[in-house]
């Protein structure tokens, strides 16, 4: 899936964003399990390769975005909300 998403992001990257979630994290990665199933079957240099990639992947995604019109009305995206009652009208 993930090689899926930045291939198609790599095509087109205008049309395509990335927002990370909390899965885009390597201690999340770890204690959900994903570790220990690369682990079970791969090389261990392999699996150590592939979180260094990853981790540099992760590090760059925006944590959330803000797409506007013309007539100023945006729309925030991000993976899991905003708290309830903020208001980013005076950052933007």
């Amino acid at each position: 899936v993930l090689y899926t998403i930045l291939r198609l992001k790599i095509e087109n990257p205008d049309k395509v964003l990335l927002v990370r979630g909390n899965h885009e994290d390597l201690d999340i990665n770890q204690a959900g399990g994903f570790l220990q199933e690369l682990m079970s079957k791969f090389e261990k240099s392999e699996v150590v390769a592939l979180f260094d990639r990853l981790a540099h992947v992760y590090h760059r995604l925006p944590i959330a975005l803000y797409i506007t019109t013309n007539n100023k009305e945006f729309a925030l995206c991000c993976h899991g909300g905003i708290e309830w009652g903020y208001d980013p009208a005076l950052l933007l």
